[in-house]
């Protein structure tokens, strides 16, 4: 039979563990979410020089509001 300092010492040891995944998962996620900020921002960008190279010779850029040109 286990006595309570080892079910004390195993739990204690199992409760680490599952924060250290969870904060493990807690930084995946932050991270992605700044992945995929960027990635969206690239896009725009992308998006606005293409408009404004297609864009016929004289005419003004067209405005782009998600990059507040």
């Amino acid at each position: 039979m286990i006595d309570l300092e080892e079910l004390t010492a195993r739990t204690q040891a199992l409760s680490q563990r599952f924060r250290t995944a969870d904060d493990r998962h807690r930084a995946a996620v932050a991270g992605a979410r700044r992945v995929r900020e960027q990635a969206r921002l690239t896009c725009d960008r992308i998006r606005h020089d293409r408009q404004a190279l297609l864009a016929p010779i004289g005419d003004p850029p067209p405005e782009d509001q998600t990059l507040g040109i």
